[in-house]
């Protein structure tokens, strides 16, 4: 197994934009979502006066949309926005450097606050060989609209990380991220990479 890891943020890194949003669009249409997103004003404004996390927030519309949503229909809604909607949003630098990291033996490895079941289909058809995201609670094969595991997402991103791969001493890792919730993940790497490619 190769002891250098390639660890890429997913939304803004690899992708020009966040990915929850389009997904959104993706699912319900404009006018849905423009019509949940009104009763949930309340939400943004507590999260605009930090009142409440980033976390929070983005699980509170999560569940305004998915609650009660059958597993195999939102598999299957995650794999054709997947296949259909990641690759135009995809910066053509991201994916030469995974490709770059590929040749040369590397891991690579997506970790991201956005849902594993969208990131990962398209990120099988690259070749990428993990994805570690935030990951949705399903009871009797539904989604309850909560997150199995806190948001994947600043300190959760290292957490995650360490909990798959144990000693990361006896990795050389490089780390590509756009936001501040990469920082945690940007500062354990061997060599980091803001913003950059």
């Amino acid at each position: 197994m190769t002891n250098r890891l390639a660890i890429f943020d997913f939304d803004g890194t690899i992708t020009r934009r966040d990915s929850f949003f389009p997904f959104l669009v993706f699912c319900f249409g404009y006018y849905q979502v423009f019509r949940v997103g009104i009763t949930m004003l309340p939400v943004l404004i507590m999260y605009k006066l930090k009142l409440i996390s980033n976390s929070k927030a983005k699980e509170i519309v999560f569940e305004n949309f998915f609650k009660g949503m059958p597993q195999k229909d939102f598999n299957q809604l995650c794999r054709r926005y997947s296949l259909k909607k990641i690759s135009p949003m995809v910066r053509i630098k991201a994916l030469e450097k995974i490709i770059r990291h590929k040749t040369g033996g590397d891991k690579v490895i997506i970790i991201s606050a956005s849902v594993e079941n969208w990131i990962r289909p398209w990120a099988d058809s690259q070749g990428i060989d993990e994805v570690i995201g935030t990951t949705v609670e399903i009871k009797d094969r539904v989604l309850t609209g909560k997150f199995k595991m806190p948001n994947c997402h600043g300190k959760e991103k290292v957490r995650r990380l360490v909990e798959t791969y144990k000693n990361l001493d006896s990795y050389y890792i490089f780390a590509y991220g756009d936001s501040r919730g990469d920082k945690e993940l940007l500062a354990i790497s061997n060599e980091s990479f803001y913003r950059l490619f």
